[in-house]
């Protein structure tokens, strides 16, 4: 392992696989403070609520405005609250998302996010063809 690389995001990730999660929220908080990614910011939004997690989403998105996990997190925050954002933000993931499955590039979570997205908009369709890969 380099000792110049940061490797706390894939610390971070190990660690909930493993299932040890107050671990893993200790790596997420590093890898952030370390070097605020997109995903960095993400993966941290998970341990917070209320402000803090749509101000760590909404800054995830301001970093890469097509990262489908944080615009159908932030997505459903707002939706939960009755903001019409909210339900933008998950329409525009879904095509994002529908695209990259007819590109064969989405893996199997992100089918399975495709899927419950689609259904929650009411896309039997499109929620078909992501179970179907």
């Amino acid at each position: 392992i380099d000792p110049d690389q940061n490797h706390a995001t894939s610390i971070c990730y190990a660690l909930e696989r493993a299932g040890k999660s107050e671990r893993s929220k200790e790596w997420a908080r590093r890898a952030y403070e370390r070097a605020p990614t997109a995903v960095t910011a993400y993966n941290l939004s998970w341990d917070v609520s209320g402000a803090e997690r749509e101000r760590l989403l909404r800054e995830a998105l301001r970093m890469n405005p097509s990262l489908d996990c944080a615009l159908l997190a932030l997505g459903r925050l707002l939706a939960r609250r009755g903001d019409s954002e909210g339900r933008r933000l998950i329409e525009r993931a879904v095509r994002q998302m529908e695209s990259e499955l007819r590109g064969h590039a989405l893996d199997k979570e992100g089918c399975r996010a495709l899927a419950a997205a689609a259904d929650e908009l009411g896309l039997a369709e499109v929620a078909e063809r992501a179970q179907a890969r």
